[in-house]
């Protein structure tokens, strides 16, 4: 069971860790993706479908502290966002892996470490920014592409 929760947990830490607009994009209002299926609503009568683009479900994602918070942000989002979303968190894995012994391996806590927050923030740095590595592997701008698809994203 604890070696379960180890390989899911930081899944769901990292989960919505983009944080920043890099772009400088106004993000504030989550708008929809024009295709997909017909909107769901909830019984009172709330879209919960597609009403999140990948730069709101970021947002969402980011306050999330158990799978099935994440699970409902990704209901409210659009099947784009959702597939933007997920590219981005598997990058930010890739770069910044959770694995024991590694950069964003959770605390006893199960919170993220320092280095993990800045090995993630530089996943995402412009081209022009300045950036210092946070471990041996060099994850400066590895994931601008989809960090910029996802704030893309209307």
């Amino acid at each position: 069971m604890t070696a379960l929760l180890r390989s899911v947990l930081p899944i769901f830490l990292i989960a919505g860790c983009l944080n920043g607009d890099f772009n400088s994009q106004d993000a504030a209002a989550p708008t929809p993706d024009m295709a997909g299926p017909p909107k769901v609503y909830d019984l009172a009568g709330v879209d919960l479908y597609g009403a999140y683009n990948c730069t709101a479900l970021n947002m969402c994602e980011r306050i999330c502290t158990t799978k099935a918070c994440v699970l409902m942000c990704r209901k409210m989002a659009t099947p784009t966002a959702v597939d933007l979303q997920i590219n981005l968190q598997s990058c930010f894995m890739q770069y910044c892996p959770s694995d024991p012994g590694k950069v964003c391996e959770p605390d006893a806590m199960g919170m993220l470490s320092m280095a993990c927050n800045t090995c993630i923030n530089n996943t995402y740095l412009p081209q022009s920014a300045s950036c210092s590595p946070s471990q041996q592997v060099d994850e400066c701008h590895t994931c601008l592409a989809q960090a910029n698809a996802c704030t893309a994203d209307m």
